[in-house]
């Protein structure tokens, strides 16, 4: 009974989150929080996009829950701004899987957080310099019209064309 009403009072807590900070948020349901339909119905890109369509100009984000998780989803496009750019530093962590001893492909910079997130992007960071990317634009731009001059040669006549 006592592990009963812990877990009770567990979970009320967890879902008041959003309550206790002033924060506009969807009522979550037990156990799936505001993604219940996920993996049967709906995929979660587009349960987030009718969230965020529903939220835009009512509120700049609002709180949503992934199961006992409390989300942030930001609905202002100034404020997302702001976040990746200014701001980008103040959020280092994303909350994306990456496994980088058994996957490492998953371990590029937009799923790393932290110390290694901050280290791969001050290596990094030159490259995209404005001067550089100048530099290398005419290269990019010469491989991409001949790529879609071979795409035009290979569907002369055909409904189809295998890339």
């Amino acid at each position: 009974l006592f592990i009963a009403l812990g877990a009770l009072i567990f979970i009320k807590r967890r879902y008041g989150y959003w309550r206790r900070r002033g924060v506009s948020y969807l009522q979550p349901e037990f156990p799936f929080g505001n993604f219940k339909e996920m993996g049967k119905s709906i995929h979660p890109a587009h349960l987030t996009q009718q969230i965020y369509t529903q939220f835009k100009g009512r509120s700049p984000f609002v709180g949503l829950y992934i199961f006992l998780n409390p989300v942030l989803l930001v609905t202002d496009l100034s404020l997302i701004k702001r976040i990746l750019i200014k701001d980008f530093n103040h959020f280092p962590n994303r909350g994306v899987y990456f496994n980088e001893r058994d996957d490492p492909l998953s371990a590029h910079p937009f799923s790393l957080e932290g110390r290694k997130w901050r280290d791969l992007r001050a290596k990094i960071s030159p490259t995209f310099s404005s001067g550089r990317i100048r530099m290398t634009f005419p290269a990019v731009l010469e491989v991409a019209q001949r790529f879609c001059a071979y795409l035009e040669q290979s569907c002369v006549g055909k409904d189809a064309a295998e890339i």
